[in-house]
This record gives structure tokens, C-alpha cells and sequence, in this order.
């Protein structure tokens, strides 16, 4: 996961494609499940992850109630 964030993340830690999409919010999830157990993870990952997942339909995302599992 590091190696491939590592390659597609572009320097400035922005969005892979330049706007946010599908694979930025998968990557974030992925990374932000390290960063939740204090796994290593390098500065311009966390960086990147923790500015993704501040967003507003990332943060609208992860708000919405889910169905209880049994």
C-alpha cells in the first residue's frame, strides 16, 4: 500500500488526478486504517490522506448511518 501510495501521489500530496476521485477516497480509506493503528506511514501519505479525508464528501460519506450488522 505505502509502495503503490508512494508512486501515485503526486509531491504537493494533492489528488492523483488533479480532482478528487474514486481511487483518492479508496486510497485515503486504505491509509487512514494505518494511521488508526499507528502503523508508519510517510509524511507525504499522511499528509495527503488526512487532507482527502477532511473533505466535505468524504467527511458526508463517512457520516452516513449503515445498517446494523447481525
Amino acid at each position: 500500500l505505502i509502495a503503490v501510495g508512494e508512486r501515485v501521489i503526486p509531491d504537493h500530496a494533492g489528488p492523483i488526478f488533479g480532482d478528487i476521485s474514486i481511487p483518492d477516497f479508496e486510497l485515503t480509506l486504505a491509509l487512514q486504517r494505518l494511521i488508526a493503528n499507528d502503523d508508519p506511514v510517510p509524511p507525504r501519505l499522511l499528509k495527503y490522506a488526512q487532507a482527502i479525508w477532511m473533505r466535505p464528501c468524504v467527511q458526508a460519506f463517512v457520516a452516513q448511518e449503515r445498517p446494523k450488522i447481525h
